[in-house]
């Protein structure tokens, strides 16, 4: 090719492998085990909460507002992720 455009035909030539008899190396990795996301989400999410209400010293409406989430929310995670009954405000 001498010019700037590359035309439709020329395509296949550019891509083209050049001939070998050789095979192709073969590169061994160590497979990569992945968990669904979902899973991953949820265990984040519960350890996130889990400090939080460390933080707040139990209190829910606090440990909401540290993760800037609603406390309604936050009252159906904790029994999403059976956390067990925790102050939802301060005594």
């Amino acid at each position: 090719m001498d010019g700037s455009v590359l035309l439709p035909w020329q395509i296949a030539e550019q891509l083209a492998l050049p001939e070998t008899t050789e095979a192709p190396a073969v590169v061994e990795r160590s497979p990569v085990k992945f968990r669904p996301l979902e899973e991953e989400l949820r265990e984040i999410e519960r350890q996130r909460i889990v400090e939080a209400l460390s933080a707040a010293k139990g209190v829910g409406t606090r440990a909401a507002d540290l993760i800037a989430m609603p406390i309604r929310t936050f009252t159906n995670k904790l029994k999403l992720h059976q956390l067990g009954n925790r102050k939802s405000s301060e005594s």
